[in-house]
């Protein structure tokens, strides 16, 4: 992986600070890509409030979202701590996760060569909303540079039928368009940071969403349309501009009498 000027990430807010380049003060805070990206979820608000209905429906637990929530991103910071230490090292670490053993499994076969893992990354192109992210991995597939994200989810939810009440299982869609928009927006940091200081870096010309199941211990690919997904990105990234940045929707002047 290219050498990284030097970042930091406040985990609490989700912002990033950059030291080291020109363009912008060490002190100036970045969005994440992640936040930016939820803009373009068609879902919004929405989509969170009947997933949670959903979740209530089928435990009769009204906190029971919150708990999901909490456990997701517990068994998620896991396997990615699992992961960074294994790319990092060659080695499985001691003591990891079963949806590790799942991941090594499937994507050992690949014989992907890792370039790196956990970057920070961030984008100060002209003319958009600045942001840092951090990457989940990079590595060489068949000659290709690859932009890989690790999504850990369910293959399969259970649905209620109103008819006879009873709850049917059925595959969770894996189609969401927040998680291709945010992989566009980690290449375009890629693209910036290699024009500004790093020509020889190989940007990823290729990205995958990789889901691990926890329910099925398995594995689901999904190709990501990187022309769409960057057009999409920066769609949200000119939204989040227009309405979060100071002077965006008001400029706190008092009409002239």
């Amino acid at each position: 992986m290219m050498p990284i000027i030097d970042m930091k990430e406040e985990h609490n807010t989700h912002r990033y600070y950059v030291t080291g380049d020109h363009r912008i003060s060490p002190k100036t805070p970045l969005p994440s890509v992640s936040t930016i990206a939820r803009l373009a979820d068609s879902r919004g608000a929405t989509g969170l409030i009947k997933w949670a209905i959903r979740l209530y429906t089928e435990t009769g637990n009204p906190d029971e979202h919150e708990r999901s929530t909490n456990n997701s991103l517990r068994i998620g910071f896991q396997l990615h701590s699992d992961i960074q230490e294994y790319i990092s090292t060659g080695e499985a670490p001691r003591g990891a996760s079963p949806l590790f053993g799942v991941w090594q499994s499937k994507l050992g076969e690949l014989g992907i060569q890792w370039q790196g893992t956990e970057e920070k990354i961030y984008n100060l192109k002209e003319g958009i909303q600045p942001y840092g992210g951090t990457v989940d991995a990079i590595g060489v597939l068949d000659g290709t540079t690859v932009l890989f994200d690790w999504k850990t989810t369910n293959q399969y939810r259970l649905v209620k039928d109103h008819d006879t009440g009873a709850m049917n299982r059925v595959k969770n869609d894996l189609n969401s368009h927040a998680y291709a928009v945010q992989i566009a927006g980690y290449r375009s940091a890629l693209l910036d940071m290699s024009c500004e200081y790093y020509p020889d870096f190989d940007v990823p010309t290729e990205a995958y969403i990789v889901y691990i199941f926890k329910d099925t211990q398995d594995i689901g690919w999904k190709k990501v349309d990187l022309k769409k997904a960057t057009e999409a990105f920066f769609a949200a990234n000119s939204l989040y501009a227009a309405t979060h940045t100071k002077g965006g929707l008001y400029d706190n002047q008092l009409p002239k009498i």
